[in-house]
Formats: C-alpha cells, structure tokens, sequence
C-alpha cells in the first residue's frame, strides 16, 4: 500500500519553496507515495503549476478562485475558514503525512486533535530568527505541534538545524539539503549562443545574471546599482533577472532612472532554468538574508562564477568560483570582483551533497519512518 503524502504551501509560485515542494512532488517513488499538494490560494500562470499540472499532480486549492465571495472569507474569517477547510479535505483525501511550508502551521493547530495519527512535517525555508519571531503565530503553533502532534522539524542546512534544535528545545531536527536534480543540467544541448538568441540579448554580451522574487530580502535595487558600475568596466554588459514579485515595477522604475533598460532583461516564469542559466556569465546574488536558496545551488550545478553577499549562509558556497562580498561594500567593489576572473574563493563546501535525487531518499524514509 502506498504512502500518501500531502504537500501544503500557500501558492504554487516560482519561488524557491514553491520548486522545492514541485521537485518533491515529481521526484518522490511513484511505486511507494501518492503526493497531493493542498494551497490556499490557487495560482495557474506559474512555471511550477504548469510542470505540476503536465505531470498529472493532484492540486487542491482551499480558495479556487478569488472572487468576491472568497476575498471577503480570506479577509475576515481566514482565522477559521482555512482550518475547517483542512479538516473537511484530510477526510477526504485521508495523508499519513502532511509536510508545511512557510507561514501555514497557524492553521493546523486549531485542527489539531484531527491530525492525530497523521505524521507531521515542517521545512524551514528561511532564517529562524526572522520567521519565528518571539511570541509570533507562527513560534506558538510550532511549539504546539511539536507537544501535541509530534511534529518533525526540517532544516535546510547544518547551522539551520542547530538554530531550530535550540529554539524549540528539541534535538531531532532533521537535515534535508536544499539540492537540485543535476541531471537536468548535464543534458542541455543548445549553445549559449543560440539561447541568447532565444531571448534577444546579443552573442557577445557579457550577461550578469539573477533569479529571485523582486522583494525586499532578494536586494535587487543593490543589484542594479553593481550593474551600472559593471557597465562602467565593461561595455557589453546585459543584465538578465527572472522573476516575479511585489518590487518588480520599483526595480523597473530604477532602471529607468539609471538609463539601463536597454541593457536589463526580464523573464519570468521559466520551467527551463537550466537553459537560461547556460546564457549567463556571472552570477549575482546580493540578498539581505535568505535560508538556503536553490536557485544559487542551481547556478553553482551550471559552473557559473557566483558572487553572492556575505550574509547568505557559508554552507552555500560549493565551488571555488562562489566569491562572498561583505553586503555593505560599495557597489564598485562588487564589480571589481565580477569582472576579475582571477578571483577564487578557498574555503567551499561538496556540490556533490546536493543532488537532490540523494536528498529525496532521505525525505522517503522519513515519510515511511525508517
């Protein structure tokens, strides 16, 4: 008998949640698991939905549409619309395991008598410190859940672990890497050249690239403000970004203002990051925090120079070419590195722990609990 597995997220975005749960989904034994995916709000122009839906994933949406019906229910009755929504689907759909992410542990605790006998699962997919803030929603259902209902916590890193082993004084916390499928990225046939065709930008450009949701903590205004002074350094320079997000009219408003938008190209909503990565020369990763971001692993799996700010864990350095800038340096310095290939960094960590293939094993035994 198979094991039926539950994802539950709040949308099906292109963020680097949303992928980890969509690769859980699709790398997961079909012989062993069914996997259903529980969101709150539905979403269906995303890169993520899209595979999910091409890949025969069953998607349940607790808001199938956000009518006026549904707004007026998520504004002032969420607190207790979303949990008997749950409780009415896991009768229905009967998981042995349900797996949280993000901000959504909320709604299980007031459901959590139902969820007795059901394997509880939490990701952490950013800081600790930030997310589960003393006295929060969020810090309160975790405590409840792990007393209550045995939830099982995940970390994403080794330093991760330890943060969330002494915040909830437990010592289980389990290490699930935030890895990627490299098969995916060992079978790309095009040329550079011919995938910047593809998208516009010039054959002899020489491509900063990123991908990230345009929000606060991804700093893409700093972004911006190193690419000019590459521009500076070099005249072929193009700066490629893919994503979507809150900040995206801001980010295209300064770019405007900086007389770069011919040189700034936007994507979003891509299922081919391998390829796009493969167009890129340098990857720049500026963000203020972040937990453990795939789309730097990814980049790092393509063998691409990354530059990435300081505040980003240590543990996300995995090549000698992964170069950490203090994230106050001035924009100029960044650039300096950017455009020096000399550079190399001496202290990384093992690409090779990061296949996600490896990681899925460790994700399937503890769903069937070996």
């Amino acid at each position: 008998m198979k094991t039926k597995v539950m994802q539950f997220i709040f949308a099906l975005n292109d963020g680097g949640a949303e992928t980890l749960v969509k690769d859980y989904a699709l790398l997961l034994d079909k012989d062993k698991f069914d996997v259903d995916i529980l969101t709150i709000q539905s979403v269906s122009n995303t890169a993520n939905y899209k595979t999910l839906l091409d890949n025969n994933i069953n998607i349940i949406n607790i808001f199938p549409d956000l009518n006026i019906f549904y707004k007026l229910i998520n504004k002032f009755f969420k607190q207790h619309y979303i949990p008997y929504k749950i409780k009415k689907i896991i009768k229905k759909e009967k998981p042995s395991c349900i797996h949280v992410h993000l901000s959504l542990l909320k709604y299980l605790k007031p459901i959590s008598k139902e969820l007795k006998g059901i394997k509880l699962f939490y990701t952490c997919h950013s800081l600790p410190d930030k997310f589960f803030e003393v006295g929060s929603q969020d810090m309160e259902a975790a405590k409840y859940l792990i007393n209550n209902n045995d939830l099982q916590l995940i970390g994403l890193h080794k330093s991760m672990v330890q943060e969330l082993d002494k915040m909830f004084n437990v010592d289980n916390t389990v290490l699930i890497r935030n890895g990627v499928d490299f098969s995916k990225f060992e079978t790309v046939g095009e040329s550079k050249s011919d995938i910047r065709k593809e998208i516009g930008i010039p054959i002899n450009a020489f491509v900063i690239g990123h991908i990230g949701r345009f929000s606060y903590a991804k700093n893409h205004s700093l972004l911006l403000d190193i690419f000019c002074e590459v521009l500076k350094r070099n005249t072929l320079a193009t700066l490629l970004l893919v994503g979507t997000g809150e900040l995206k009219e801001v980010i295209l408003k300064k770019a405007e203002l900086l007389g770069i938008s011919d040189r700034v190209y936007m994507l979003e909503h891509r299922t081919d990051v391998n390829r796009i990565l493969k167009a890129m020369d340098v990857f720049v990763f500026p963000s203020l925090y972040e937990g453990f971001p795939v789309s730097l692993v990814e980049a790092q799996v393509a063998r691409l120079k990354c530059v990435v700010s300081n505040s980003v864990t240590q543990e996300c350095y995995l090549t000698e070419k992964t170069i950490p800038v203090d994230i106050n340096a001035p924009a100029y310095e960044w650039a300096e590195i950017i455009c020096d290939d000399s550079v190399r960094n001496l202290e990384y960590g093992q690409i090779e722990n990061y296949d996600l293939r490896n990681e899925i094993k460790k994700l399937e035994e503890l769903y069937i609990g070996e």
